[in-house]
């Protein structure tokens, strides 16, 4: 659990969510970052790997090397070429 803002350029094998309330939340993920286990943040920037739930009430930015393997929920989503969902995609209205 995070407030704020939180970056990750390692292997994290558990869940990342921000804490309770933290509207504001960010989480990047750089090209060199693996997530197995689901995600819950405000806002996603992402260049690497997600094995896993991704739940973002905000925006979610992939970036041209970002895959999600799981289900998506989003509000908000941007993918540049290359980027790639193995999942469902579920709309959340805000």
């Amino acid at each position: 659990r995070f407030a704020g803002g939180l970056r990750v350029d390692g292997e994290v094998v558990g869940g990342i969510e921000a804490a309770e309330g933290a509207s504001a939340s960010t989480l990047v993920l750089s090209e060199h970052a693996r997530v197995e286990g689901p995600v819950r943040v405000a806002h996603l920037v992402s260049n690497g790997t997600v094995v896993g739930a991704v739940t973002v009430s905000e925006s979610l930015e992939m970036q041209s090397k970002a895959r999600i393997v799981g289900d998506v929920e989003y509000a908000i989503v941007e993918m540049h070429q290359g980027a790639v969902i193995e999942g469902r995609l579920l709309h959340r209205y805000s």
